[in-house]
């Protein structure tokens, strides 16, 4: 029997969903050993172990894989931001693409053909948005980073790869700030402390900057400007108050502390500006191309109605109003659905109409509007033959309700973008039996060195060409 803290050689069979080694013990349990590769013969610590699996850490590599190559980062591995920095990077997308495969089979019970995984053209600083948390390290010191896989104790650091020089000057503005005004790290378990987290958004540089702090006010904060302006020409200060014993990063209040309180974006010809609470998605490379492929999947023409589901700050809808006859945008984040009208207004997108709360709610309502023609640019009752709907739920998927609805509805295509396979797999588990063929699926490299991957699925309804 496998007992925790045996040590024991075992060969590596593949990688599960999370970047983690698989191999099989003696007893012929499963144990997940993160660092390891395929063909790697390993000596394992098992450090837990449950009724049918076990976790495991990679004590030393007896032969490493041919495919395994060195880090980029110093503090990959201990560092909970990266999972596959390790991995030769087509591997990386041979590994995306089967993982997508795996769940849509294992999770939805559907064996679909999957594309190859469309690459990034940037393996790193390939992000324009970086979230860090701020806290004390064991001995009292000041502590950027993140946090250690499965913990909340963090990593310091003072740059990421995955971010450009941007970051790694920010981190240390912040750090030097920090110290200028003897100011200290967040304590979760004391709840002491000034600063909670940084979070930052880059875009062809400029930088939104926001730190978080447990009270009112960012304390002499003329000593951050001040380290600002050697480093950034272009920059706006805000300050977030979070006085919430809980994970969630941003709270309630929101203000500014020098300049704007928005960032000016140029998203392929659309300008526009997003907040520090807006999504927006981390790698330009990437999404330039994926949305280019969401307008051509859903092959939408100037006779149709578009409803974008999950639309944020509205540059898909803005993209997809440039070929339909009349886009809805629905998004729940206030802030967000502020900035998509802004950028219709500011673009001169007078086809596109925005609705700011719960898709559950609005995308029945909407549907039912067009139904009977009353809908805003409506030219009459509109049937599913020109309707599509686009879903870009986040990680959790769709709501039930939501595909209640689109399946009532019966628009002719359904494009999908999912940042989770597994929740995709569920949700199209109800779609393909309800009507719909599946056209394509193409995973994405979105979030390179890491085990993450998005995803493209093309629906028709049966019978439409």
């Amino acid at each position: 029997m496998t007992e925790k803290n045996q040590t024991v050689t075992v060969t590596i069979e593949n990688l599960g969903v999370n970047g983690e080694g698989v191999a099989t013990l003696p007893d012929g349990m499963k144990i997940f050993v993160p660092l390891t590769l395929p063909g790697e013969e390993a000596d394992v610590r098992v450090l837990c172990v449950k009724k049918t699996f076990a976790f495991g850490k990679a004590l030393s590599i007896r032969r490493a894989s041919r495919d395994r190559v060195t880090p980029a980062c110093p503090v990959f591995g201990r560092c909970g931001g990266c999972q596959l920095q390790h991995l030769a990077y087509e591997k990386q997308l041979e590994f995306k693409r089967n993982s997508v495969a795996d769940t849509l089979k294992k999770v939805g019970h559907l064996d679909l053909a999957v594309a190859e995984t469309v690459s990034s053209p940037a393996r790193y600083a390939y992000r324009n948005k970086i979230q860090l948390p701020v806290g004390v390290d064991k001995d009292g010191k000041n502590a950027i980073g993140f946090y250690r896989t499965g913990s909340h104790r963090i990593v310091d650091i003072d740059a990421c790869p995955l971010h450009g020089e941007w970051a790694t000057k920010l981190i240390g503005c912040v750090r030097r700030y920090m110290d200028a005004a003897g100011l200290i790290g967040y304590d979760e378990f004391t709840h002491h402390g000034d600063i909670r987290h940084i979070v930052a958004r880059e875009s062809n540089g400029r930088v939104l900057i926001c730190l978080v702090t447990p009270r009112k006010g960012l304390p002499k904060s003329d000593l951050l400007i001040e380290e600002l302006k050697k480093e950034f020409d272009d920059f706006a200060l805000l300050c977030n108050i979070n006085t919430q014993d809980t994970n969630v990063i941003l709270g309630p209040q929101t203000f500014a502390v020098c300049d704007r309180n928005v960032l000016p974006v140029d998203w392929q010809g659309i300008e526009t500006e997003v907040c520090v609470e807006s999504f927006l998605q981390v790698n330009p490379f990437v999404a330039y191309r994926l949305y280019d492929d969401v307008i051509e999947a859903a092959r939408i023409t100037s006779e149709d109605y578009v409803i974008d589901a999950y639309s944020g700050a509205g540059i898909l809808s803005a993209r997809l109003a440039r070929a339909a006859k009349h886009v809805y945008g629905v998004e729940l984040c206030g802030e967000a659905s502020q900035d998509a009208v802004a950028l219709a207004e500011r673009n001169g997108i007078e086809n596109l109409s925005n609705y700011n709360g719960d898709c559950a709610m609005l995308v029945p309502m909407l549907i039912a509007r067009l139904r009977d023609g009353s809908a805003p640019g409506a030219d009459g009752p509109v049937e599913g033959a020109r309707l599509a709907v686009v879903l870009d739920p986040p990680r959790k998927g769709c709501d039930a309700q939501v595909l209640s609805a689109v399946l009532a509805s019966a628009p002719s295509r359904i494009v999908y973008v999912s940042c989770n396979p597994a929740t995709l797999a569920r949700d199209l588990s109800l779609l393909v039996p309800a009507g719909y063929s599946v056209r394509s699926v193409v995973p994405y490299d979105m979030f390179p060195e890491t085990c993450h991957v998005e995803t493209l699925v093309c629906l028709t309804r049966k019978g439409v060409s």
